[in-house]
């Protein structure tokens, strides 16, 4: 009888519960924005306990400078976690956003109207066999005594 070679497996490495990675995408909006959420409520957190703990030294040792220092590394805080909230993790490298002087942000080709290349366009002063009359009179036509 042949042997067996199809893969046991074992309970432990069954893991149906999270999916495997099979694709290089980022992580989804929703989760990003739930951990960014997450991080401007924990910092945002710290503040308020800060000037908690600045009122309570204050009234148990009776030093101003002690509670006007904690008042004070508070103050930036907010200004932290927003700027925290608000930034979203870098780009893979592969897709890096470069700018390139003279380059078109889309590989789409486009071509220009025939009047700004200057190439298909008739010279000035003449007019080409199926171009439309010009509508501005001329000097002589606008004379009707002539």
């Amino acid at each position: 009888m042949a042997p067996d070679f199809r893969r046991q497996r074992s309970g432990e490495r069954d893991d149906t519960s999270r999916p495997v990675l099979i694709t290089g995408a980022r992580e989804s909006y929703h989760d990003e924005l739930a951990a960014r959420k997450k991080r401007y409520f924990l910092l945002m957190s710290i503040r308020i306990p800060a000037l908690f703990l600045a009122a309570g030294s204050l009234a148990l040792w009776n030093n101003p400078w002690i509670a006007l220092a904690i008042v004070a590394a508070s103050i930036p805080i907010p200004w932290i976690a927003v700027i925290g909230a608000n930034d979203r993790p870098p780009l893979p490298k592969g897709q890096a956003r470069t700018y390139t002087a003279g380059r078109l942000s889309s590989n789409i080709p486009y071509a220009l109207p025939p009047g700004l290349t200057g190439t298909d366009s008739p010279p000035r002063g003449t007019s080409a066999p199926d171009a439309a009359p010009d509508p501005t009179p001329s000097a002589d036509e606008s004379d009707p005594d002539t």
